[in-house]
């Protein structure tokens, strides 16, 4: 009873409650991650449903303000075997098996979040950029964002089909689906 009167006495002179904060994991079915590849042929995309996001939230000013990403290699499908199979050898897919993200900031802009961190990549971990925006409808708080990667950087050998080299540059996009109430 004495902490519910405190409590009543300093919201009353103006004070906050301190704010919560929780981590959110991305609901896997409705959360993916995709790249966009091109080669002077054809254009392909790759998409995984099968990743694991968390985001640390703060439920009093409703911000997020960490974020963790991971996916496998192999669970990307851009509905060509061949292509998927020759893709995870150029990323060395048994000695690296997954790509992960993690934040090390999160800034809330005009336009959306700006989130720096840390993209580690066959082996290789370099500090990237990405612009996202988020939505929120009932419980359902949406990120999508994309960014791009230019694969030498991370120690990639670009593939070639018919002597061509596929593009360097290949575009990442995703969307985290969390529910705020869980």
């Amino acid at each position: 009873m004495n902490y519910f009167l405190w409590s009543i006495a300093f919201l009353a002179i103006g004070g906050k409650m301190p704010a919560t904060k929780t981590k959110l994991f991305a609901l896997p079915v409705q959360s993916w991650i995709s790249y966009d590849g091109f080669h002077i042929l054809h254009t392909w995309k790759g998409i995984t449903k099968d990743v694991n996001c968390v985001i640390t939230y703060n439920t009093g000013n409703q911000t997020i303000e960490a974020v963790a990403a991971s996916a496998k290699l192999l669970n990307f499908n851009s509905k060509n075997i061949n292509r998927d199979s020759h893709g995870l050898e150029m990323l060395d897919a048994l000695v690296f098996p997954k790509v992960n993200f993690t934040s090390a900031s999160v800034a809330t802009t005009e336009e959306g979040l700006k989130i720096n961190g840390l993209l580690n990549l066959h082996g290789v971990t370099k500090s990237i950029t990405v612009d996202a925006k988020t939505s929120l409808s009932g419980s359902k708080m949406r990120i999508e964002g994309s960014f791009p990667i230019q694969l030498g950087d991370y120690n990639i050998t670009i593939p070639a089909l018919l002597g061509i080299n596929i593009k360097e540059k290949i575009q990442v996009s995703f969307t985290f689906v969390f529910d705020v109430d869980q």
